[in-house]
């Protein structure tokens, strides 16, 4: 059965079994991706979770479900993902009351060409570079582990700008965003994939991971100066950032760096490796300790070579 067939079969299953509606809609997910979602729509619910078909159809094939069970797993999937919205953040009582939600709002960064049509039509955000912040209410910035983007309906609801948005979700984040700088090395022993020769794990590191405490959301510390300022006196050197993808930087000390170089690995990297949704863009940034911001990283035969001073351009 192919996907097309498998999707039809499976909405009308859905709706013999459940009272409510039932419906497939196309969901715009990062970098412009559409996924085809189920949503049961129930009366006294606001927030209705996503339970996208093409991971239920590989999860079909796999098992060699019938179309009877693979419903019910929508079904049970559905509800757990509804229950955890209800008792993790009670959105669907209070999310249009913006003093109850303040303290889970929290900017996520994205790549802004790849996501310019959500980003005019739909979703509050504010730009930085070639990306952008978007605001998001999550169930706690500590694990995110559920998130739903803030609209330009649900801001005009609250009655609130954008200033404000800014401002409340950068102190969240400032506060508990939990953001660290870890030897990339110590996540690869963790990993278990490699175990470092004494001599070499007593080295200092060249490269390191920066992430925040949900393991979700490290490239927003962009917006954090102050943070990275703090990190770069660790460091004894100015930044270079690269995005790895939309959870997390890997971090190194900008002078003797060729950035052209790094462009080129983290391209091959993102082509490569990296899901596509999850791509953050392929340019890397340099914060200045000199200037306290952060830039594209500038490319050519002297970047990065001149004590971490070599500064890129910054949008205005």
């Amino acid at each position: 059965m192919n996907y097309q067939e498998f999707e039809a079969k499976l909405l009308e299953e859905l709706r013999k079994m459940n009272e409510n509606n039932v419906v497939i809609r196309p969901v715009l997910k990062n970098n412009g991706i559409k996924r085809n979602a189920v949503n049961i729509l129930k009366t006294d619910e606001i927030c209705t979770p996503n339970v996208y078909v093409d991971s239920v159809y590989r999860f079909f094939c796999e098992f060699h479900l019938t179309i009877r069970q693979a419903a019910e797993y929508v079904v049970h999937v559905y509800e757990r993902m509804a229950d955890e919205i209800r008792n993790g953040c009670d959105m669907n009582e209070s999310l249009t009351d913006y003093g109850h939600i303040r303290d889970r709002l929290t900017i996520r960064m994205v790549n802004r060409e790849q996501n310019r049509i959500l980003l005019e039509r739909e979703v509050v955000s504010i730009p930085f570079l070639d990306l952008a912040g978007i605001f998001c209410i999550v169930d706690s910035l500590e694990q995110m582990n559920m998130e739903m983007k803030v609209t330009k309906g649900l801001m005009k609801v609250w009655g609130t700008g954008i200033e404000e948005l800014r401002e409340t979700a950068l102190r969240n984040l400032a506060l508990r965003g939990g953001f660290q700088l870890r030897d990339i090395r110590e996540i690869i022993a963790e990993a278990g994939s490699r175990e470092f020769p004494q001599e070499e794990a007593e080295r200092e590191a060249y490269m390191y991971v920066l992430t925040d405490g949900s393991m979700r959301n490290g490239p927003a510390v962009m917006f954090l100066p102050e943070l990275l300022r703090g990190f770069a006196e660790f460091l004894g050197d100015d930044l270079l950032l690269l995005p790895s993808s939309i959870h997390e930087l890997i971090v190194l000390r900008a002078s003797g760096a060729d950035p052209g170089e790094l462009k080129r690995i983290v391209r091959e990297i993102n082509e490569a490796v990296v899901d596509s949704e999850e791509i953050l863009g392929d340019h890397i940034y340099q914060y200045s300790r000199g200037q306290s911001e952060v830039t594209v990283a500038a490319e050519g035969e002297n970047a990065g070579n001149a004590g971490g001073h070599q500064a890129g351009y910054s949008e205005r």
